[in-house]
Parts: C-alpha cells; sequence; structure tokens
C-alpha cells in the first residue's frame, strides 16, 4: 500500500514539474521581444537579412543590376526548409509571419534536388499550393555506369537496374499538405539509366499517392526509344490512360514531346473542371512487368489486325 502511495506521488511530482516546464515555455514565447514586434518591423528584419546576403558594392558596382531579391534570400526552399524558418517554430506569431514569408518566395516547391519534406511541419506543409519534382535523381543508381564498364570490359558483373516501387516515405507528407493543388512530375535522362525508362510508364501514380486534392497534375512520360517498340509503348501508355480515367475521372492530354540532350518524353496533363479536385491517393499504378505488358501489347495488337482484316474483308 505504501508502494503505491509513493508511485503516485512520484508521478504526480512528474507531472507538475512538467507543467512547470511547459509553462516556462509559453511565458518564455510571449515574452520574447519578436512576438511583441509589429508585422511591419519583423517583415524589416526580414528584408534587411536578406539584403546581407547580396554581394559588396566594391565587388558588384551599382552600375551592374542586382539579383532578384527572391533569389537570394533566407526564405528561399534549399531541400530542406529554412533554418530561419525552424529556429522560429517555439514563437507562434513571429513562427506564422515567417511561414507566409516563405509560402510567397516559394510559388512552386521544387523537390528535384531536395525533397527533405518529412521534416516539415503540418503548418509549413499547409502553405504548399504547387509541386515541381523531378524523381530522376533519386533513383539513380551510383555505381550502375562502372558495373556498365566493367561489363563492356569483358569481366563478370552482377548488373541489377532499380525499380520505381512504391514510394512510401513521401506519402504522410504530401497527406498533410492540404492545400496542394498542382504537381508536376518528371523524370530527367541526365540523372539515371534509361533501362529505368519503362518502369516510369506504369508506376509514375506512386509518387502521387499521398494527394488527395489535386485541380493540375502534369506528367512527362519517356519515350524509352530502342527500349520498348513504338507500338507496345503506346498500348501500356493507353491501357494506363484509360485506367486512370475509370478511378480519377479524368481524361489525360497530351500536351507536347520534351527533349533531354538525345531522349524525349510526352508530357500529359489531367485538369479537374473548375470548383473539383482529383484524388491521386487510390491504387492508381501498376508494378512494372515487362513479360506480361509485352503479351497483353501482343494480344491486343493481334485483336486490332484482325478486326482490319475483317473489315477489309467485308
Amino acid at each position: 500500500m505504501d508502494n503505491k502511495r509513493g508511485f503516485l506521488a512520484f508521478f504526480r511530482g512528474k507531472i507538475s514539474q512538467l507543467n512547470h516546464f511547459k509553462s516556462l515555455a509559453t511565458s518564455s514565447a510571449k515574452a520574447s521581444p519578436w512576438e511583441r514586434l509589429p508585422p511591419e518591423v519583423r517583415q524589416q528584419i526580414f528584408d534587411n537579412l536578406d539584403e546581407e546576403l547580396f554581394i559588396d558594392d566594391f565587388i558588384f558596382p551599382p552600375a551592374f543590376p542586382r539579383p532578384c531579391p527572391k533569389e537570394r534570400t533566407h526564405f528561399r526552399w534549399g531541400g530542406s526548409i529554412p533554418p530561419l524558418v525552424v529556429a522560429l517554430r517555439s514563437l507562434p506569431v513571429s513562427y506564422c509571419h515567417a511561414i507566409e514569408h516563405f509560402a510567397s518566395t516559394n510559388g512552386v516547391l521544387d523537390l528535384s534536388f531536395g525533397c527533405n519534406i518529412a521534416s516539415m511541419t503540418k503548418s509549413e506543409l499547409g502553405v504548399i499550393t504547387a509541386v515541381r519534382f523531378d524523381v530522376g535523381s533519386l533513383v539513380c543508381v551510383p555505381d550502375m555506369l562502372v558495373k556498365a564498364h566493367k561489363k563492356r570490359k569483358g569481366k563478370v558483373s552482377t548488373m541489377s537496374f532499380y525499380s520505381l516501387t512504391k514510394p512510401y516515405r513521401f506519402r504522410p507528407s504530401f497527406l498533410l499538405a492540404e492545400n496542394l493543388r498542382i504537381f508536376h512530375l518528371s523524370l530527367d535522362y541526365r540523372f539515371f539509366h534509361r533501362y529505368n525508362a519503362p518502369h516510369f510508364l506504369t508506376e509514375f501514380p506512386f509518387w502521387l499517392e499521398g494527394c488527395k486534392a489535386l485541380s493540375k497534375v502534369t506528367v512527362e512520360l519517356p519515350i524509352c526509344r530502342g527500349f520498348l517498340r513504338t507500338e507496345e509503348r503506346n498500348m501500356i501508355i493507353f491501357g494506363m490512360m484509360e485506367r486512370l480515367y475509370k478511378k480519377v475521372g479524368v481524361e489525360g492530354r497530351y500536351v507536347r514531346t520534351t527533349e533531354y540532350g538525345m531522349a524525349e518524353s510526352e508530357e500529359w496533363e489531367w485538369e479537374a473542371p473548375g470548383g473539383t479536385y482529383m484524388d491521386w491517393s487510390k491504387d492508381l499504378g501498376k508494378k512494372w512487368n515487362p513479360t506480361g505488358f509485352r503479351e497483353a501489347c501482343r494480344l491486343m495488337l493481334l485483336k486490332v489486325a484482325c478486326r482490319a482484316d475483317l473489315a477489309n474483308w467485308e
């Protein structure tokens, strides 16, 4: 009985200690001079901090045009949330102001060269409205070219190419980005081996599984010359477009062809009617299965040929 009372007393003491620390943190935040500043004064301080990033006038003469302020700022996305925004998280008023500044500076969040969005809070993710995401650098296998070189030299090498399986680590963050409306997805040929390109034709929806309310989606699909026959690729594309139309309710539209050096990509677009959104969090993608897809394409082409023969016979 005494042990039980002692444990309860110890537990109550810990709770009161935690409450004391919490009240101290709250009072210190309220007492911070940053919290009492008028918004325009705090904004001026932010602007003054950004001005320090510019090169001195004796190195960068006034006769030359100075860079755009938005290009050199403490609020620019650099692969992760800016340190200044992180530093102000414990100050609610200043933090909200910093998030607004971050949102206005980064109209389109480019995740192509840095996608550390897992460290962002719900408030920071909530101001994201548009994302540009090139996943080419994420699917690049560093030692792949070395293995290919050894193979050409006649040495024994086990070459296993990367498969664009479901990227689960982005889904939780995109689910918290409730105001995300525009998504541009691509696969830059300069950052990965082109043997991986066909995977993207059927697995690209995996990257969008955390997006529930998109108004516009743009995807650059690789043409895969030398790895897929034109007929095979077209049947795969048409099959994916039909699958997406049935599940999303919006028909994909071909926009244009984009060149990446020796390679090309087709840009496809899905845009929801005014006032509505598309849910891409459903099971939309399909794991790449070259044997199965080629067999399906062969049967489809055979049916088309039979129909053409019947039409000519009639």
